[in-house]
């Protein structure tokens, strides 16, 4: 007796083979991120219709949010990527930053869920902004000390 997976996990698991197999990242964690950011998604609509109600979903802002994540994915690829390119093992900074930005989703969903059950907006502290930021530090120290060696 086999268990099949859903064709949505099938094709995430698939498109995570690219970064797994190119750079060495993680498939689990690609495909994880990839699940939560569909799930905070659906959260996210369902938070606005419930709080604002159903005449505040708009497609624009459903657009501009699954664009964002489309990009902020790219984050821990691109890291590898310019690692690779600039001959440097960046692996450990991008499977790190796939791990954060794991985590920021996850705290993204809890937060649209409680303010769901509040039903009213509760403040969020911006988790993607502060891995942005923490990749962009370790990019700089690590041009800093490429810059000094010469």
């Amino acid at each position: 007796m086999t268990l099949e997976q859903p064709l949505e996990i099938t094709i995430l698991k698939h498109l995570g083979f690219i970064p797994a197999i190119l750079i060495g990242l993680s498939l689990e964690s690609f495909v994880v991120l990839a699940v939560f950011m569909v799930v905070d998604t659906l959260v996210g609509i369902v938070k606005s219709m419930v709080i604002d109600g159903c005449r505040s979903f708009r497609s624009f802002r459903l657009a501009a949010g699954v664009s964002s994540k489309g990009i902020i994915i790219l984050v821990p690829l691109l890291v590898a990527w310019a690692g690779k390119g600039a001959g440097v093992d960046l692996t450990f900074l991008a499977q790190s930053v796939l791990g954060l930005l794991i985590f920021s989703e996850l705290y993204s969903i809890l937060g649209n869920l409680h303010a769901i059950r509040m039903r009213k907006h509760v403040p969020e502290w911006d988790a993607v902004n502060f891995v942005l930021q923490k990749v962009q530090a370790v990019i700089e120290a690590l041009i800093r000390n490429g810059s000094s060696r010469k």
